[in-house]
């Protein structure tokens, strides 16, 4: 990822410190995922640090551009999520906790990329439709339409597979 997204912690006097960030469609194209396709969040980060931790806030204003579960359709979904990351000082890495960072105290940095990315996908539900988007009401019916036309097509018995059938069944 790029420096953008590094607090140099190391150099920070103890105290509350706040950043902001814009994450916009080039910051998700580096993700290459197809959960979102792009967006426009506004990320304003405090960072309180002591001696044997930091404590972090972040608050998420802004949108992500998605499709819907459904129909497809492009939407655009509102975000206003606030997260929390405490990082702990400690003489030797550890692994991660759910929300606790372990660093060791010859770290003088810390990437935040993946965890912005992490919490702007957090902020989608987890079934992306229409009527919550901010810029589409309903579904597209010509694809509702369609979905309904092939789950009735597939209903019917088809011939090759009751031929298939047969193959399978002891007589």
């Amino acid at each position: 990822m790029r420096r953008d997204y590094e607090i140099l912690f190391g150099s920070l006097s103890l105290g509350v410190h706040k950043y902001e960030f814009l994450l916009d469609d080039g910051f998700f194209k580096e993700y290459g995922t197809d959960l979102v396709e792009g967006g426009d969040v506004n990320v304003l980060l405090k960072v309180d640090k002591t001696n044997t931790h930091m404590d972090l806030e972040f608050v998420l204003k802004g949108s992500l551009k998605t499709v819907c579960d459904v129909c497809l359709s492009e939407l655009v979904y509102p975000v206003n999520h606030s997260y929390y990351l405490h990082v702990k000082f400690a003489e030797e890495s550890r692994l991660e906790e759910d929300e606790i960072l372990y660093l060791s105290f010859n770290e003088y940095k810390l990437d935040i990329s993946a965890h912005l990315y992490d919490f702007t996908l957090l902020s989608l539900p987890m079934k992306r439709i229409c009527i919550d988007s901010v810029n589409r009401n309903s579904c597209d019916k010509q694809v509702l339409d369609k979905l309904e036309d092939t789950e009735n097509t597939d209903a019917q018995v088809h011939p090759e597979m009751e031929k298939l059938k047969g193959l399978f069944t002891k007589e």
